[in-house]
């Protein structure tokens, strides 16, 4: 009888811990499902993210082409203007050089006449 006792007692204590390592093993199990949840959805976040980065690269890429294009013409803006200007000042100089020489035969007129006064007096 003491043996039977004995070996009910092995039964009992080996049931005991088969129970708790199937507890132990199903809240393993628990664990590994909620964190393979937890990579899908950190995987989900990261293809978005992913998806946000090139959307953005795209949108730098499209304005950095657009600027490039405004400044070509700007400068090709400047480079008229300053043509331009360079024509503008070729032609104040001539009219300088005109307004001086008018000048000069204004004087030379007026030296004339008024030699044409003194000698008509």
């Amino acid at each position: 009888a003491r043996l039977q006792a004995a070996i009910q007692a092995l039964e009992h204590e080996k049931a005991v811990q088969q129970a708790r390592a199937q507890a132990d093993l199903a809240s393993r199990a628990a664990d590994l499902h909620a964190a393979l949840d937890a990579n899908a959805a950190l995987g989900a976040d990261l293809r978005a993210a992913q998806d946000a980065h090139s959307a953005i690269n795209n949108d730098l890429r499209t304005a950095i082409g657009s600027l490039e294009a405004d400044l070509y013409a700007a400068r090709d803006a400047n480079s008229t203007l300053e043509a331009d200007l360079s024509a503008a000042r070729d032609a104040h100089s001539a009219v300088d050089r005109h307004l001086r020489a008018a000048r000069d035969t204004n004087s030379t007129l007026e030296a004339d006449l008024s030699a044409a006064r003194d000698a008509h007096s």
